[in-house]
């Protein structure tokens, strides 16, 4: 189990991840690479909230 500390700062890579995500997804208009940019997307925002989950 994480502390406090590096819950937060895995809650803040989570966070970046998705950006950079989101990021690519504006940047491509293929759609293969688009249904994996957005899985990639829903795999990243479930672990955050696991994140927050453990956080209490």
């Amino acid at each position: 189990m994480m502390n406090r500390d590096e819950l937060l700062e895995a809650m803040e890579n989570t966070i970046n991840d998705i950006n950079q995500v989101k990021e690519k997804i504006n940047q491509t208009g293929e759609p293969s690479i688009l249904d994996q940019l957005r899985r990639k997307l829903k795999e990243l925002v479930d672990q955050h909230f696991r994140l927050i989950d453990q956080l209490g």
